[in-house]
C-alpha cells in the first residue's frame, strides 16, 4: 500500500508511460520512415509510397488477428504466404539489393513462409 502511494505521488507511472508512449510513436515513426525510404529508392515517390507502407502494415495486422482468431486461422495463414511472396516479388522488382544482405528483410521471408506452412499443417491439432 505505501508502495502505490509513492508511486502516486511521485508520478512514477505517468512519467513511465509517458516514457514508453513516445518511444513507441518514434518506432512506429523510423519504421515507416525506413519502408518509405524503400519505396522511393525503388522509384515509388511522393504519397503513393507512405499509403504503400501504411496499407502494407494494416494489411499484417489485420492478417495477424484473422490467425489468432481459430474460426478464420485457416484464411489468414494462406493470406500470409500470399503477402509474403508478394512482398517477395514486389521487393525483388523495387529494390533487388536487398537480397545481399544477410539479414536484410527478403532472407527472413522464407522462414516466416515454412512458418506458416507449418500453422496450417498443425492447425487442426491447436
Amino acid at each position: 500500500m505505501v508502495c502505490a502511494h509513492v508511486f502516486a505521488e511521485t508520478g512514477f507511472v505517468y512519467r513511465l508511460m509517458s516514457v514508453l508512449d513516445r518511444n513507441r510513436v518514434r518506432f512506429a515513426r523510423t519504421r515507416r520512415d525506413y519502408g518509405v525510404g524503400l519505396m522511393r529508392e525503388g522509384g515509388v515517390q511522393g504519397t503513393s509510397a507512405t499509403l504503400t507502407v501504411i496499407a502494407g502494415a494494416l494489411a499484417d495486422l489485420a492478417i495477424g488477428i484473422a490467425i489468432a482468431y481459430r474460426p478464420t486461422s485457416r484464411y489468414g495463414l494462406y493470406a500470409a504466404i500470399a503477402i509474403s511472396f508478394t512482398y517477395a516479388i514486389i521487393g525483388t522488382i523495387l529494390v533487388p539489393r536487398l537480397w545481399a544482405d544477410p539479414l536484410g528483410p527478403m532472407l527472413k521471408i522464407w522462414p516466416i513462409i515454412v512458418a506458416h506452412l507449418v500453422g496450417l499443417a498443425i492447425l487442426e491439432d491447436r
